[in-house]
C-alpha cells in the first residue's frame, strides 16, 4: 500500500513539474515573439533605473523617455535599452541626442535589489566632437559656452566605480555618426559610421583606461578607415595609443587643413600604422611609424607613378627629427632604396616649414625611354640639403654620386612648379668615364645634337672630369629644346678613338677638351 502511494506521489509530481516546464516554456515562447516584434516597456520599474542611469555620469546628466526590454537580432541577445537618450551637460544644454542607449546592470546587484549600471552604450547618435587647443575633448559645437571636458567625465566616472554613485565601468557609442574638429591643427573630419569604447581593464585594476575607436571617416569627402587603441590618461599625464589609417588620401589631406597643405603634390593613398606618445595629450612626442602607399607625385613635369612606397621610422617630437631606419620606392621607370634622418622645422601655426635631410640611397634605377636611350643605375648617392614648403624648394648642399660607372658630387637647387617641369640650378663634377657610359648616362633631350655625334662618332675613349653648370628654367626641360644658356658642359677628352670625317680611318689615342 506504501509503495503504491509512493509511486501516486512520484506520479503526481512529475506532472506538476511537466505542467510548470510547459508553462515556462511557453512563457519564454511568449515573451521571444513578443520581443521580436518590438521592444517591451518596463513601465513602473524605470523609476529606480532613472536614478541610477542619471547618477551614472557625474558631471553630466543622462535623461530619457522610457525603458524597455528589446531583442538584438545582431547580438542575439536581450537587451535593456532606455528610448530617448538625451545627455545634459553642467548648464542643462543638451550636447548629445541617442533615439537609444543600451543599458548593462551588474547581475549580483539587480538580484538583491539595487540597480547598478555598468555599462551605457549609446545607438544611433549623432555628435559633434571638438578637441580644443589645450587638448580636452568637449560636445557640441565650438564655441557652445561649455568647459566639459566629456573625455576626462567619463574617466572619472569609470576611474572612481563603486567608491560614489558612479558604478560606470564601460561606456561605448555605436553606429553613430560622429563630426570632429581639431582647434589646433584645423583639421575636420566626418564619420558616418564609428564605434568607440571607453573601459577599465578589470584585470588590472589602477591601470589606465583604454578607448578602443573603429571608424569609416571621409577626408575632405574622401573615404578611409581608422582604428586606435588609446590609453586614457589623467589630465596632466601622457596620451599613449597605437593607430591604423587605411586608405588616406594625402591630397584630401591637403585640402583639409592648411597645417597638410605641403602635402598637396602627394597624391597618394597611403595606410599608416603606429604607436605614439602625445605629451600632455597636446604636443607628439614621439612616434613610430609603418607607411605604405601608392599614386602620383607631381611637381616634375610628368608626374611620377609610384607602384608602391614603403617607410620604416621613428619620430622625436623633442628634437622634430625623423630617423628613417628603411625607405624603398617602386615606381614607373623609377626604384630606390633609403635611410638616412630628416630634422623637421615647424612654423607659428604648427605647419611644416622645413625639413633638413641627410639621406643614404642605393640600388637605384631608372628606366624612362622619354629620358634616357637605355635603363641606367646609380650605385649609390649621399643627399644633405633641405626642403622649404612655402617656395618648394630642394636645396642640395651636398649631393655625392657613387659607385661604377657614375660618381661625383653636384650641389645646387630644384624648384618644383605646378603641371610643368621643376626649375634647376646645378653646379659640380663627374668623374672621368668612358664615352659609351656617357653616352648611356646623357639624358636624351640635353644637347641632344651634341650627344648624337657622339655617340655615332666616337666609339672609344675617356671623358672627363666633367664640370656641370646648369640654369635651367621651370617648363624648359619639356620644350624640344634648352635655350643657350641653360647649360655648360666643359669636359677634357682622352684615348679616343674618333671618326672626324665619314669614311676616313679612325683617329686613335686622340686628345681634346669639349664644351656643351
Amino acid at each position: 500500500m506504501n509503495f503504491r502511494l509512493r509511486w501516486r506521489h512520484v506520479h503526481h509530481v512529475s506532472l506538476a513539474t511537466l505542467a510548470m516546464l510547459a508553462v515556462a516554456v511557453f512563457f519564454v515562447v511568449g515573451a521571444v515573439l513578443r520581443l521580436a516584434m518590438g521592444p517591451v516597456s518596463l513601465g513602473p520599474f524605470s523609476g529606480q533605473l532613472r536614478d541610477a542611469v542619471l547618477n551614472a555620469l557625474p558631471g553630466l546628466a543622462v535623461r530619457y523617455d522610457d525603458a524597455a526590454l528589446e531583442w538584438s537580432r545582431d547580438e542575439s541577445r536581450i537587451n535593456l535599452i532606455i528610448v530617448g537618450a538625451r545627455i545634459f551637460d553642467s548648464n542643462r544644454r543638451i550636447i548629445a541626442q541617442a533615439p537609444k542607449a543600451e543599458i548593462g546592470l551588474a547581475a549580483g546587484s539587480l538580484i538583491q535589489g539595487h540597480v547598478e549600471i555598468r555599462r551605457i552604450a549609446l545607438v544611433g547618435v549623432q555628435l559633434t566632437l571638438v578637441r580644443t587647443k589645450d587638448g580636452k575633448l568637449h560636445l557640441g559645437v565650438e564655441g557652445n559656452g561649455s568647459g566639459e571636458d566629456v573625455l576626462e567625465r567619463i574617466r572619472q566616472a569609470i576611474e572612481k566605480s563603486g567608491d560614489g554613485p558612479s558604478t560606470l565601468d564601460r561606456f561605448e557609442v555605436r553606429d553613430a555618426r560622429l563630426a570632429f574638429y581639431d582647434q589646433r591643427t584645423g583639421l575636420f573630419l566626418v564619420a558616418p559610421r564609428a564605434e568607440v569604447a571607453v573601459a577599465s581593464d578589470r584585470a588590472n585594476p589602477g591601470s589606465p583606461l583604454t578607448a578602443a575607436v573603429e571608424a569609416d571617416v571621409e577626408v575632405t569627402g574622401q573615404p578611409a578607415h581608422v582604428t586606435a587603441s588609446i590609453k586614457v590618461p589623467k589630465p596632466g599625464r601622457d596620451l599613449t595609443g597605437d593607430v591604423s589609417v587605411r586608405g588616406l588620401e594625402l591630397t584630401a589631406l591637403a585640402r583639409n587643413s592648411p597645417r597638410f597643405a605641403f602635402l598637396q603634390p602627394f597624391d597618394l593613398r597611403t595606410d599608416v600604422s603606429g604607436s605614439f606618445v602625445v605629451q600632455h595629450s597636446t604636443r607628439l612626442q614621439s612616434a613610430d611609424l609603418s607607411i605604405s602607399a601608392t599614386g602620383i607625385v607631381g611637381g616634375f613635369g610628368s608626374p611620377l607613378k609610384v607602384q608602391s612606397f614603403r617607410f620604416i621610422g621613428r619620430y622625436d617630437g623633442a628634437t622634430g627629427r625623423i630617423l628613417v631606419d628603411d625607405s624603398e620606392l617602386q615606381g614607373t621607370g623609377v626604384s630606390a632604396h633609403a635611410q638616412g634622418l630628416g630634422n623637421l622645422k615647424f612654423g607659428p601655426d604648427g605647419s611644416l616649414a622645413r625639413a633638413d635631410l641627410d639621406l643614404n640611397a642605393d640600388k637605384i634605377g631608372i628606366t624612362m625611354p622619354s629620358a634616357f636611350q637605355q635603363a641606367v643605375t646609380i650605385g649609390g648617392v649621399s643627399l644633405r640639403g633641405s626642403y622649404t614648403t612655402a617656395d618648394q624648394t630642394f636645396t642640395i648642399e651636398h649631393l655625392l654620386l657613387t659607385g661604377s660607372p657614375l660618381a661625383g658630387a653636384l650641389s645646387g637647387r630644384v624648384v618644383l612648379a605646378q603641371n610643368k617641369s621643376p626649375a634647376f640650378e646645378l653646379r659640380g663634377k663627374i668623374d672621368p668615364l668612358s664615352v659609351r657610359d656617357l653616352v648611356r648616362y646623357w639624358p636624351l633631350r640635353v644637347g641632344q645634337g651634341a650627344r648624337e655625334w657622339i655617340a655615332e662618332n666616337m666609339p672609344a675613349g675617356i671623358v672627363g672630369p666633367a664640370t656641370i653648370n646648369a640654369q635651367i628654367g621651370a617648363g624648359e626641360l619639356d620644350q624640344p629644346a634648352l635655350p643657350e644658356a641653360a647649360l655648360n658642359l666643359a669636359f677634357p677628352v682622352t684615348n679616343a678613338s674618333v671618326r672626324y670625317v665619314r669614311g676616313m680611318t679612325l683617329l686613335a689615342n686622340a686628345k681634346g677638351s669639349a664644351l656643351l
